[in-house]
């Protein structure tokens, strides 16, 4: 969760000092971030892919 978190940080930079940090699983690869900062609230939506084939 920390590296998680270190990430939903550095998605936006104008999240600058957060207060408070939200999150909920919508589903086992789906999450809903709500992040406070300290004149700002932003929130994202995430879901996890696996990627299955890649023609490189």
């Amino acid at each position: 969760m920390a590296e998680f978190a270190t990430r939903v940080n550095s998605y936006d930079r104008d999240v600058t000092k957060v207060t408070r940090r939200e999150v909920f699983r919508c589903s086992d690869r789906s999450y809903f971030v709500r992040v406070n900062g300290r004149l700002s609230q932003f929130e994202y939506f995430f879901q996890l892919a696996e990627l299955v084939a890649d023609t490189k």
